[in-house]
């Protein structure tokens, strides 16, 4: 988690005038964390059609968050300390959907969505082979 974040402020970083000059040798390695950045797309690409996204409005401040389908019927999983008072579900289809809160767990800050939407994509789940060290994308 460190070493994405970090990969991400320094690209990030790299488009600020003169900052790829001034650190030596941070060019190279930018190029190589752009190449890094490439990767995760034929990981997110398969699961796209499986998120929603979550306009929700609390303490007068709008909010923009994503969802995960987990039930082709309108189960959504998400965060549940983003959910306010006023909740809108988009899917991929650009249907807009006012979502019930079937459930929330504030102790793991998920909360359990129910749109009445039928034919979407859930998504997959699978520890199949998943060792220590090793990557996860969530």
């Amino acid at each position: 988690m460190i070493r994405i974040a970090v990969v991400v402020l320094l690209v990030q970083a790299a488009s600020l005038p003169g900052f790829a000059q001034e650190i030596p040798g941070i060019r190279a390695w930018l190029d190589k964390g752009r190449s890094f950045r490439s990767a995760f797309e034929p990981l997110v690409r398969p699961v796209l059609n499986s998120v929603v996204v979550i306009k929700s409005e609390r303490f007068g401040r709008s909010r923009t968050i994503l969802g995960t389908v987990v039930d082709a019927n309108g189960w959504i999983v998400t965060k549940a300390s983003e959910l306010g008072q006023s909740v809108v579900c988009r899917t991929t289809a650009r249907d807009e959907f006012a979502p019930k809160i079937v459930g929330r767990d504030d102790t793991f800050d998920l909360a359990l969505l129910k749109i009445e939407a039928e034919g979407l994509t859930p998504v997959t789940f699978s520890m199949k082979d998943l060792k220590p060290g090793q990557w996860l994308v969530s």
